[in-house]
Parts: structure tokens; C-alpha cells; sequence
């Protein structure tokens, strides 16, 4: 046997390549100890560590159990014993491992600190913020004792004094990685996004192959409205991270906002072969597809995400607001929105409890309006003037917000009701108590199966009074909604055979339209100047069925020299500008006669957008809705074909609404045959576009004041039923 003192030469040696990475030659001096002494306990204990950190968690629980076995006094040893338990999920044997080597050593601070970090992991925040809070106290510049405080605070919920722990390790250990992503993960949870990206790019800048750090960098810069630098961080957590799911959706969530939908669809399919099981990747894809006008691909895809995770309301969601876009039996499409309720909602029917709503059929009432869309979208050109027009003395109006980005519209829709409450974040729960609490008489749903909906709230019942209203053109298929809002246009005889919910039918149009609020005059007809007439639509491409392109290639063909000029979002993204033309071209329209244009800089620029157009044409059998108003507003007569169903009869009611019916046709012929004829008659183009501004002002189209005391004339009929104990659905229940 070499001298002792050979061997503690040999350990030194070992130990100096060890530490600086040479794990080849540690390892081949540990074992020339080994086979010297086989039972020197320090040999056994880091070859036992130095296997673990190369994967071979076997051999390492092997050795330094032995090594335990020899010094069961070195707490160090029993440590990393637990540290091996840990490795391989053997937590119980772990933590006695942890506890004993705290025992052996009280200021040993790892062991505490890996006992504290098992703690966290069972749940038992207390145990674990006193593990940490002690190897603080012992040890003040320990990194990973405010680590593992900052992060069970966060899981407390306790964000102020997670903040200001990260915060300390930071200063205490300025080059400690993990140290500044944590802080920055929590900066941007407590919405100090600049703080964020700052801790975050001092972690990546020590260590930068962290795809996590990336990733949510790129979710910040997305929000601070950087997309391009964005992109390039979700791309970079990807490069070094390929299977992380959360940079793939929110790569293909960003190109999909961005208007650049075929890279889109190219990012959530590549998503997909990675892991073909993931709902939301479907989800996402079909949302795309759906961008893209895709509609039976779309479904495939929201079907299959249903198949992986059936409770998927959101994808449920999805695939219903699909089947507005088509002609399918109107039957079947409510036994579609009926399965919503069935499979998310019918669990929550048995806790509704009783209203005690003030029962007094006269009394002002509390009226809710949900949404997530009170900003600058089509559902605020409609709501606002409602509100504006409110009597307060009739009503009392309370907003429920689910907006992340509240905008200049936003402010405006906070300054005309009387209560707001942002429900962004909250649960289903805590919304319908806050409603509850608030005691709503009368709530209001602008949403339906639409984006940020909050139907899940409306199942649970908590207002005694439940109605759907403007955002979405069909029925929920909720049982808890007891009326839908539509008119004797949009919702004629036999209609409410096709929803779940009452018909609530009001005079006239179901809708009231505030004109932009900026000063943007009508410009002359294009068609005087440039000689020939232009067509357009600036409705989204999901409504552009290839029945549509087939009737306007041959409105085109039938009025010689016309051209269309189409404008909407998705047409930002030249490669999809492309896939358009060639729908035209492959049924014969020359590529010269469309215009295409993308996504306007400004409220101001698209409506004069509008100026380069003559005459707008509807699409169908899913109508336009702001879009019509829009073209009105600024001088431009749209056609519109009368649908079967309410979402390809709001146009009609539009223009019902504004005194020109003879705009709306019954079929396609007669579609085609009025939009040709207009365009052939200049004196009516003039006569219309100087005059249409002016007969939507004075319509009851534009009349706030007198829709919104029809509005409250139908709440209170409904409410004066409930208070008679007669109302459809659950809204009788006392």
C-alpha cells in the first residue's frame, strides 16, 4: 500500500481537476486511491459524486453509501447521499438523509437548505421558509437560501417579500445566474417589465444558454410592443431548447398577431411533430387556419385538441365560432353549442344558489356587462353609445373588464359606468361572487363563444337574470342564459327554435352604432376620378369562403373594367397577399384588378381607406357588422345577401335600420345583379355618397338615446317576469 501521504497527494490532485471540470481525471485518480485503499471514505464519497454529475446515478448511490457506511458522522457524506435519493425521486430517503446531516452538522447549510427545498415541493411552505430563513441567519451570503425563500414566498403568494429577498440575492451575489432570472420571472410577474429585462439580461449575460430566460424575454419585449426583437428571443430559446412548448406558442402566437399567419401555421406545425399530443398546439393551429379562412381544416383541428383534452372549453369555443362560417345545418350547430353546456357547464348547475335580488318590479336595476373586449374593438363602437345614452335613473351600470391592454377606448368605457371591476386573472369563482356581491340584477354577456369569453362565469348563475347580446351571432348554448338579443331581421319567425336561449326580440335594429370619433370627411366617388368602379371589402379573410370569391369573380367579370380592392389585417403578410390572388386568378381575374392592403398605421388612415373604394360588398353567409357601419359612415353603399341564419342577416338589418332595404338582396343572382347595376349607375353612386353620412346620423341606426330606452324598456320586461317567478331557464330560481 502507497504511504498515506501519497494518497492525500493523489486526493488533492483529484480534488483540483474535479473542481475545474476535468471529470476524466479526477476520476482516474479517485480510483488509483481506490485500489490502494478501498475504503478511503473521501475517494469513495467524490467518485461517488463525480458519477452522478455524469448520469450514472447507480454507481454513485453505491459509493457513497459505502462511504456513509465508513464515517456516518460526516454530514457532508449523508448530504449528498440525500442528494442522490433526491436525484432519483426517492424523496422520503432523501429527506432522512437531509434531516440526519442537519443533526450531524446544525450549520452545515446545504442540508438545510435541500430539506427546506423538499418542504416546498410537499407543499409545507411554513417548514420551508423556516429552513431557509435559519441558513440565512447562519450563513447571510448562502445564494441558495434566498433562492429557495424568494421562490416559496412567490408560491405564498407573498410577492412583496419575495421581491425583496431576490432582491438581496442579487446584491448578495451579483454573478449568480439563477439568482437574476428568478428576480427577473417575479419583476415581471409584479408587471415592472423594464426591471424584468434588465435582471434578465444581466442572468443571460453570465449564463445565455438558458432557453426559460430567453423565452420570457421574449414575452416581455412582445408586450412592450418590440416584436421583432421579440421573435428573435423566442427563436434563440428554441435553438437552444427545441421541445420547450412555451417559446413555441408563444412564437406562433407572435407571428399570428404579427398578420404573418403561414409562418404561423409553419411554427405551430413544427410544434406539433415535436409533440403531436399537445391541445394547445392544436388549438393554436386551428385559430390560424381558421385566420386564413380554413375552415374544415380549422375544425379538424379544434376536434382534435377536444379529443386530447375534452374539458378544453376555450377549443370548445373555438370550434363552435368556426361553424358561423359555414351553412351548416342550423340544428346541428345548436346540439354543438348544447355539448358546451353539457360537458363544461352542467357540473356547475347543481351549486347555484338562490338570488335575493329585491324582487320590487319598479326599482332601479343593477345591469352588468362583461367582456374582454372594451378597447378598441367592434363591440365598443356599439357598446359605447349605449352607455353613454344610459338613464341612470332606470339603471345602474356595472363593467366586468377581462382586458390585458387597456387602451384610450378603455378610459372612455371606465368613465361611463358608474362601477368598474377588471376580472382579468380572476377565477371563474371569484368573478361570479364579486357579481354576486355587487348584486346584478341583470347581467350582460358581450361576448359568446368569442376570444376571452367568460361563459363559464354565466353557468354558474350569478346574477338572476343572464343575457347574450352584440359579440357573437349565435346562441351559447347555455341553459343559465335566459335571453339573446336580436331583432325581427336578424331573428325572424322559427329563430329561437334554433338557440337555447329565450328570444329577446327588440324594435327596429338590435343595434346602435357611435360613429369614429375623429373628423374624417367623405371623400369624392373613386370611381369619377380613375375612371373605372372599385369593389371592396375590408372584412377579415375568415369570412371569404370560396362561394364568395366565386360571386365577386364574377361581379367582376360581369361589370367590365371594375376592380376590388380588399384591405384587412391577415393581408399584412405579402406571402398570404399572394395565396389571395391566386384564388382570383384560378377563376379568371386578372391579378391587376385587386388591390390588397394590409393592417392601417391609424384609426384615421384606414377610414380614409375607404375613399378608394365605390361600393362595398358583403360577405357572406357571415355578415359584417362594423365593417358596414364603417363603409356607411364614410359615403360607401354596401350590397348585402340575406342569410338563412342571424350572422348572415345583420346586414340586412343594417340597412333595414338606415331606410335603404332595396341594398339588400335574397340570393345570390340578386346580389349580383344589384351590385352590377349600382355600379353602372353614376348619378345614384354620387347621390349616395354624398348623402349616406347624413341618413345615418338622422336613422335610428345612429339614435343612442332612443336605443338605449329600448334597451331598458326590455330590461325591465324581463326583470318584471322574473319578479313574477316566470322567466325560461334557470333565471327562475329564488
Amino acid at each position: 500500500m502507497p504511504p498515506a501521504e501519497n494518497l492525500s497527494s493523489l486526493m488533492s490532485e483529484a480534488a483540483s481537476h474535479h473542481s475545474e471540470g476535468r471529470l476524466v481525471e479526477a476520476e482516474s485518480l479517485y480510483r488509483r486511491v481506490l485500489s490502494s485503499d478501498p475504503d478511503y471514505p473521501d475517494a469513495l464519497h467524490w467518485l461517488g459524486v463525480l458519477c452522478q454529475q455524469k448520469g450514472d446515478s447507480e454507481s454513485a448511490l453505491g459509493y457513497i453509501m459505502r462511504a456513509v457506511a465508513l464515517r456516518p458522522e460526516v454530514a457532508d457524506f449523508v448530504n449528498n447521499l440525500g442528494n442522490i435519493h433526491m436525484a432519483r425521486d426517492e424523496i422520503d430517503d432523501a429527506e432522512t438523509c437531509y434531516t440526519k446531516a442537519v443533526s450531524l452538522d446544525p450549520t452545515l447549510p446545504n442540508a438545510r437548505c435541500n430539506l427546506g427545498i423538499i418542504h416546498r415541493s410537499r407543499g409545507d411552505m411554513d417548514k420551508a421558509t423556516t429552513c431557509f430563513r435559519k441558513v440565512i441567519e447562519q450563513t447571510p451570503d448562502f445564494a441558495m437560501a434566498y433562492l429557495g425563500l424568494g421562490n416559496t414566498l412567490q408560491d405564498m403568494g407573498r410577492q412583496e417579500e419575495a421581491l425583496a429577498c431576490l432582491k438581496t440575492l442579487v446584491s448578495v451575489s451579483p454573478d449568480f445566474p439563477q439568482g437574476q432570472f428568478n428576480f427577473g420571472f417575479a419583476l415581471k410577474g409584479a408587471d415592472r417589465p423594464k426591471e424584468a429585462e434588465a435582471a434578465l439580461k444581466r442572468g443571460l449575460a453570465l449564463t445565455p444558454d438558458y432557453a426559460e430566460a430567453w423565452n420570457v424575454l421574449g414575452e416581455i419585449q412582445r408586450d412592450c410592443a418590440e416584436p421583432e426583437v421579440a421573435m428573435s428571443s423566442f427563436r434563440q430559446a428554441l435553438e437552444l431548447k427545441p421541445g420547450l412548448s412555451a417559446a413555441h406558442m408563444n412564437l406562433g402566437t407572435l407571428l399570428r398577431d404579427m398578420g404573418k399567419l403561414i409562418d404561423a401555421e409553419a411554427a405551430f406545425s413544427r410544434a406539433l411533430e415535436i409533440n403531436p399530443n399537445d391541445a394547445c398546439f392544436h388549438n393554436s393551429l386551428g385559430l390560424v387556419l381558421m385566420l386564413r379562412g380554413r375552415m374544415l381544416e380549422a375544425r379538424t383541428a379544434f376536434r382534435k385538441a377536444l379529443e386530447i383534452e375534452p374539458g378544453y372549453a376555450a377549443a370548445r369555443s373555438n370550434l363552435l365560432l368556426s361553424l358561423n362560417y359555414g351553412n351548416d345545418d342550423a340544428m346541428a350547430v345548436l346540439a354543438a353549442h348544447r355539448e358546451y353546456e353539457t360537458i363544461h357547464c352542467a357540473v356547475l348547475t347543481g351549486e347555484i344558489a338562490p338570488h335575493g335580488n329585491d324582487r320590487d318590479p319598479e326599482r332601479r336595476l343593477k345591469v352588468g356587462y362583461v367582456s374582454a373586449d372594451l378597447r378598441r374593438h367592434s363591440v365598443s363602437c356599439f357598446l359605447e353609445p349605449l352607455l353613454t345614452a344610459h338613464d341612470s335613473s332606470r339603471v345602474e351600470v356595472f363593467c366586468y373588464a377581462e382586458v390585458a391592454r387597456p387602451d384610450e377606448v378603455t378610459e372612455r368605457l371606465r368613465g361611463l359606468a358608474a362601477h368598474w371591476r377588471s376580472i382579468l386573472g380572476m377565477s371563474d369563482d371569484a368573478v361570479a361572487q364579486q357579481i354576486r356581491d355587487d348584486g346584478i340584477d341583470i347581467l350582460l354577456d358581450l361576448n359568446g363563444h368569442t376570444a376571452g369569453n367568460r361563459l363559464l362565469v354565466f353557468a354558474r348563475k350569478p346574477a338572476p337574470l343572464q343575457v347574450t347580446w352584440l359579440g357573437y351571432p349565435n346562441t351559447t348554448g347555455l341553459s343559465a342564459m335566459d335571453y339573446r338579443i336580436g331583432d325581427a331581421v336578424t331573428d325572424g319567425e322559427g329563430a329561437e327554435a334554433t338557440m337555447s336561449e329565450a328570444l329577446l326580440s327588440l324594435e327596429g335594429c338590435f343595434l346602435c352604432y357611435g360613429p369614429p370619433r375623429i373628423a374624417t370627411g367623405v371623400s369624392p366617388a373613386p370611381f369619377a376620378e380613375c375612371g373605372h368602379v372599385t369593389f371592396g371589402s375590408f372584412n377579415n379573410l375568415s369570412k371569404m369562403e370560396d362561394e364568395v370569391v366565386a360571386v365577386w369573380s364574377q361581379l367582376l367579370d360581369t361589370v367590365p373594367g371594375s376592380c376590388l380592392f380588399l384591405k384587412c389585417a391577415q393581408l399584412s403578410d405579402e406571402k398570404m397577399c399572394d395565396l389571395v390572388r391566386e384564388r382570383f386568378v384560378s377563376r379568371g381575374v386578372a391579378s391587376e384588378r385587386l388591390e390588397l392592403a394590409g393592417y392601417a398605421s391609424s384609426l384615421e388612415a384606414h377610414l380614409k381607406s375607404y375613399g378608394r373604394m365605390d361600393i362595398a360588398l358583403d360577405p357572406f353567409p357571415y355578415n359584417g357588422t362594423t365593417t358596414t357601419c364603417e363603409a356607411l359612415w364614410m359615403g360607401v353603399p354596401v350590397i348585402t345577401l340575406t342569410g338563412k341564419h342571424h350572422g348572415g342577416r345583420v346586414g340586412a338589418s343594417l340597412l333595414t335600420a338606415l331606410g335603404l332595404p332595396e341594398l339588400v338582396a335574397g340570393d345570390k343572382d340578386s346580389y349580383l345583379a344589384l351590385a352590377a347595376e349600382l355600379a353602372v349607375d353614376e348619378e345614384r353612386l354620387k347621390s349616395l355618397r354624398a348623402g349616406l353620412r347624413e341618413r345615418l346620423t338622422g336613422s335610428p341606426l345612429a339614435d343612442a338615446a332612443t336605443f338605449a330606452s329600448k334597451m331598458e324598456d326590455a330590461y325591465r320586461r324581463i326583470w318584471k317576469t322574473w319578479c313574477g317567478g316566470h322567466v325560461g331557464g334557470l333565471g327562475g330560481l329564488q
